[in-house]
């Protein structure tokens, strides 16, 4: 069979290109987990695209030089071959990503980062009003202490009083909240509400384990830290997961009502 003349070579080359970035930047999409990282899969995504549909002209000139059987082969070989390269990059873009997730859900000691520090703190502070929170941590657990610390820190940035309540040990994995007393009617002065909603805003793990309220006695608000979730793989349905996604992708597009 004779060579490929220049321009086809670089017509699948082009293709190849284009083809693994239309195919990364769904997955990245999908798993972007603050709004830069959605941005630029969304860029991704388009750009890739826009370069598949700028190939077609030059697609459809190259195929028309090759008749019979063996030019047909010779078209469709290099592109399934591009194909599959595609998928088996964005496949292995995805296990790294949902492997990733997984260790630093189950194995990797629960931090709170600097971009999550301020964001929480930032939050609470636009919202002009402060309150007491109690923490609860697991006894004798380290790494949840630590975690806890973070936490703490980022309040009392916030102009929040925190104290740590060492009556009750947290047992229930994760991070998770309960309260005594009749919560306060007005969500902007309320402790559970905003304390969730700036979690969220800092993209910070919440509520895996339940949020329980207690209408009886005077009124407290408690973060319960208790152990790291230690199940590897364990991982909420896909329907459930693309759910959750909408919402944080359509709550984020508004600002915080003041």
């Amino acid at each position: 069979m004779a060579a490929m003349e220049p321009e086809e070579k670089q017509f699948y080359v082009l293709l190849a290109i284009y083809g693994a970035i239309f195919g990364i930047g769904p997955f990245i999409v999908f798993e972007a987990s603050g709004t830069w990282a959605f941005l630029f899969g969304c860029v991704l995504t388009f750009f890739g695209l826009w370069g598949l549909l700028m190939l077609l002209p030059d697609g459809l000139r190259i195929k028309q030089r090759f008749a019979g059987v063996i030019g047909k082969a010779a078209i469709a070989m290099p592109v399934m071959g591009v194909f599959g390269v595609w998928i088996l990059i964005a496949s292995l873009v995805y296990s790294l990503h949902d492997l990733r997730s997984d260790l630093d859900m189950y194995a990797m000691p629960r931090t709170l980062t600097k971009s999550q520090a301020t964001d929480l703190t930032d939050f609470l502070r636009s919202q002009q009003f402060t309150s007491d929170v109690y923490i609860r941590v697991a006894e004798d657990d380290e790494e949840a202490n630590r975690y806890a610390i973070d936490l703490s820190k980022a309040l009392l940035a916030a102009n929040w009083n925190v104290s740590f309540d060492w009556s009750v040990p947290a047992t229930k994995k994760g991070l998770n909240a309960s309260w005594l007393g009749k919560e306060p009617q007005n969500a902007k002065q309320n402790p559970r509400v905003l304390i969730e909603q700036a979690l969220m805003a800092a993209n910070v793990p919440f509520g895996s384990g339940g949020v329980f309220g207690n209408g009886t006695g005077d009124y407290k608000y408690f973060l319960l830290v208790g152990p790291r979730p230690q199940r590897v793989g364990g991982r909420l349905p896909l329907s459930w997961r693309i759910g959750n996604w909408i919402r944080d992708k359509l709550q984020g597009l508004g600002e915080p009502v003041h």
